[in-house]
């Protein structure tokens, strides 16, 4: 328990079962099948919170930004924080590409995505220019909102600057999503 809580660390904002068997078991000591357990035990114990049910109807969960910090200490002291990242960013990349937010009107969990999808984006920026593609491609629909915990305009900077010289494809793409950000306007429809 201890070993995934502190790998639930990395997570930014709510997470999903799925999301967190990618990271905890990254490191080959936990089997995936039994994540689960381990999160249920730790929510349990008040050390992972539950966030609510997405439209997928599977669960999300939290943690407390004390706990959050707790766990990224002794991530870093255990030496895992590098690989934690790491599998956290290709979690998130792996998602990016399945998705299409500008088309996918399943996706009206914002509150749930963009923290994470951020998050990856900055750690991408550092060590994995070869993710940044999908995920600031996929990143581009949230950073307009009009909140700045979700502003991501020097990520984008960020992102163009890791991707300079390595990959102009790449580079394109992530231009034309940072230019569509600053153009893209929601319309948000409420159910009655």
């Amino acid at each position: 328990e201890r070993v995934a809580l502190r790998r639930l660390g990395v997570f930014a904002g709510p997470f999903t079962v799925s999301a967190a068997e990618a990271v905890v078991a990254a490191f080959g000591d936990i089997d995936r099948d039994d994540v689960l357990d381990l999160v249920d035990h730790l929510a349990d114990k008040s050390l992972v919170a539950l966030d609510g049910v997405d439209l997928a109807g599977y669960s999300r969960y939290r943690l407390l930004e004390t706990i959050r910090s707790y766990a990224l200490d002794r991530l870093d002291d255990a030496r895992e924080l590098v690989a934690a990242r790491d599998a956290h960013t290709e979690f998130w990349a792996g998602w990016a590409q399945d998705h299409n937010v500008h088309f996918d009107c399943s996706l009206t969990i914002l509150d749930a995505i963009p923290a994470n999808l951020a998050a990856a984006a900055q750690w991408a920026c550092v060590d994995r220019p070869e993710l940044l593609q999908a995920l600031m491609l996929c990143i581009g629909p949230f950073v307009q909102l009009e909140d700045g915990e979700r502003s991501a305009e020097g990520l984008f900077e960020s992102a163009l600057v890791a991707l300079e010289g390595r990959d102009d494809m790449a580079w394109a793409h992530v231009a034309m999503a940072a230019e569509s950000a600053r153009s893209f306007t929601w319309v948000v429809v409420a159910d009655k």
